[in-house]
């Protein structure tokens, strides 16, 4: 294994407003957030619509990594933010030292899954199923 960088050790600052990535954008590395927070957003109906916020510990832009499609929502550093980088090599070096990673990425996966049975679930019994809607969930749990 090559030797760490510190930006592969510490992650790397990024000020307030960064856009770490945009929707549609081809996926080459996933992000985990060592300090501050990244807003998730997407346009639906044509306005831009804020999905989540996630914070330290949290990490996103796997799905594009792992599965080489575009990226589905685009990512906002808000109020500044430590992210570490990974590529998809860098990630398979982590899983040859660490397999539990899979672990945790699957955990993660699962519940987004849930998440989005639940979401639309609540919007059927409110009988507000529409396609616009379920794009919206499905990309709100696939960040």
């Amino acid at each position: 294994m090559a030797a760490a960088s510190a930006a592969d050790l510490f992650g790397r600052l990024y000020p307030d407003g960064t856009v770490v990535f945009s929707e549609d954008d081809a996926g080459d590395a996933m992000y985990v957030i060592q300090e501050g927070t990244v807003e998730i957003s997407a346009v639906v109906n044509g306005v831009r619509t804020v999905l989540c916020t996630l914070g330290k510990g949290d990490y996103f832009g796997e799905m594009a990594l792992l599965d080489s499609k575009p990226r589905l929502a685009t990512a906002t550093v808000r109020s500044s933010a430590r992210l570490m980088v990974l590529s998809r090599d860098k990630l398979l070096e982590r899983i040859e030292d660490d397999p539990h990673i899979v672990i945790s990425l699957l955990k993660l996966m699962c519940t987004r899954i849930r998440s989005l049975q639940e979401t639309i679930e609540t919007l059927k019994s409110k009988g507000q199923l529409d396609a616009e809607q379920l794009s919206a969930a499905v990309r709100a749990v696939q960040t």
